[in-house]
């Protein structure tokens, strides 16, 4: 298995591994709060990666052993300008998905 598929198969683990955070940190407590359970359990680590894990994922799965390399510039130490560009982009969705995660928690009454 050459660089580029390994790096495409990692991207398949981190999407399949978030969808599993996400069921484990969003979904099932969310599914619990809709019943109108007392108390539920957010884990903001968990949210935090369950959304992290699939855009990073996404980005391996199809860029590849290029996508990989913007990223880490394994040969300059340093990352490229389209690395920063995948960074942001990530960290931009990421926030902005759990902003509403919160926000949707606390509109049923929870606090986070």
């Amino acid at each position: 298995m050459n660089q580029d598929q390994k790096s495409r198969v990692g991207g398949m683990f981190l999407i399949v591994g978030g969808a599993l955070l996400g069921y484990l940190s969003i979904w099932k407590p969310y599914n619990e709060a809709l019943t109108g359970s007392q108390t539920i359990q957010l884990n903001r680590t968990g949210i935090a990666l369950a959304i992290l894990f699939p855009l990073m994922g996404v980005i391996l799965a199809i860029g590849g052993e290029a996508a990989s390399n913007h990223i880490k510039a394994q040969t300059t130490g340093k990352k490229t300008k389209l690395g920063w560009v995948y960074i942001a982009i990530i960290a931009a969705i990421a926030l902005g998905v759990h902003w509403v995660v919160e926000t949707r928690f606390e509109s049923l009454g929870y606090t986070v």
